[in-house]
This record gives C-alpha cells, structure tokens and sequence, in this order.
C-alpha cells in the first residue's frame, strides 16, 4: 500500500511539473525603434525599398523574457495596406525576426484601425485637442504645443502572436508605434501625404507580450479524469 502511493505521488508530481515546463510562455515587455518612411498606404521600415527594414532593440527598457535581447538588433516587414488593410485579419509570418536569436519570431495578426474620426483632419492648426484619424488608416494624429510652435504625434497599433520556434511556446502581443514631428502640426504632414509624398520620421515601438489563456480540449479532461479513477480503484484494490 505504501509503495503504490509513493509511486502515484511520484507520477502524479512528475506530470505536474512536465506540464509547467511545456507551458512556460514568453512574456514581458519589448521596446525598440528604428526609422520609417509613410505614405497614405504604405510603411516602408528604413533601409528604404529593403525587405525587411532595421530596427534596434533599446539597451535599457526591456522587461521579462526579452532582457536578453537588450541592445540587439532585428528586422521588420514593410506594410502595403494593399496587401494588407487596417482593421481586418491577416498574417504576416515572422513579421519581426531578431539578429540575436533566430528561433523567436513575431507574426503580425492585425493592423489595428486609428482611434479618430476624419472630423478634426481639415481644420487649421490648434495648440491642443486636435485628434485626426483617415477612414481606413490605423494612424492617430494628434497635436500638441504651445500658440504659433504646434507640434505633432502620429501612433499606430497592432496585435499578432510571438512563437519559438524551437519549443513552440506562442504568446500574444499588442504593440503600439510612435514619432513625434516637433514644430510641425499633422495638418502639414496630411498635406504632404494628400499631395503623393511621403514623410520619413524615426520611431519607437513598445510591445507587451502576455501569455494566451489555454483552454484545455474536452478528450483532455476526460481522459484525465478516467486516468485518476483508474489509479483510485487501484489504490483501493491495494488497500484491501
């Protein structure tokens, strides 16, 4: 009797911990930056024309499971809302890849759609509250400052899924992307977008990774659940 309960705790602890070792996620926070070119319907990660472009992971901010890539650097996939539009399902595999480690892979899900309405994006220049979105476009515009300097900032949002290739541990991550155009108010920036061009500008990004909520299959539980009545009428069995 003793014995068969020293050998059920045993496995019993052994497939605990098996388990939590298969269910370690990848978590934390990244934050990185790099430079990008924008026209009204394509991200061109610089290098320009380059597929994908460069970005550099920051030496001091990470969090979590991404410390280790601090100061590092990786590559990103350029954006054509062509190819891919703002708002609705897609994907875009190994999105963001990492010089430093290979087998870590972002894949972009969603081009998050921006936050605004077109209301505010022909009006002229104001210090404050002043918020721009284009039907279709996943930008926030906004403008900031102070009477005659009015400055501006431009966010984008995205969500996808972070995968290791080698043990096939897969999070989620919603990231957000920023530049800031000083002395320039976003009215300008529409102008020159509105007109062909496009607007270079450096950025960062900040992304948070969180673990995906498992949602264990109903053949899992049933057989787990016959696995432990059968060790319980075992034990009885033994305990007579």
């Amino acid at each position: 009797m003793n014995l068969f309960r020293t050998v059920t705790r045993g496995a019993l602890l052994l497939s605990i911990a098996t388990v939590s070792l298969l269910a370690a996620p990848i978590t934390g926070t990244l934050n990185i930056g790099g430079s990008a070119a924008v026209t009204l319907t394509t991200i061109d990660f610089l290098p320009p024309g380059a597929l994908p472009g460069d970005f550099a992971v920051d030496p001091f901010t990470q969090v979590g499971g991404f410390v280790y890539l601090a100061g590092t650097a990786g590559k990103v996939t350029d954006l054509d809302s062509a190819v891919y539009p703002t708002g609705v399902p897609i994907l875009v595999s190994n999105w963001m890849t990492f010089l430093a480690d290979p087998t870590l892979q972002f894949d972009l899900t969603l081009i998050k759609p921006g936050d605004y309405t077109a209301v505010q994006c022909g009006t002229l220049p104001a210090v404050g509250g002043q918020n721009c979105t284009i039907p279709g476009s996943p930008f926030n515009l906004s403008n900031s400052g102070v009477v005659g300097n009015v400055s501006s900032t431009v966010t984008f949002g995205v969500s996808g899924v972070v995968r290791n290739t080698v043990t096939l541990e897969t999070s989620k991550f919603d990231g957000t992307f920023s530049t800031q155009f000083v002395g320039v108010p976003y009215q300008s920036l529409l102008s020159i977008l509105n007109g062909g061009g496009s607007v270079a500008a450096t950025y960062s990004a900040n992304f948070a990774v969180s673990a995906i909520p498992e949602v264990p299959e109903p053949a899992t539980f049933a057989l787990s659940g016959l696995g432990l009545l059968g060790l319980a009428m075992l034990g009885r069995r033994f305990s007579r």
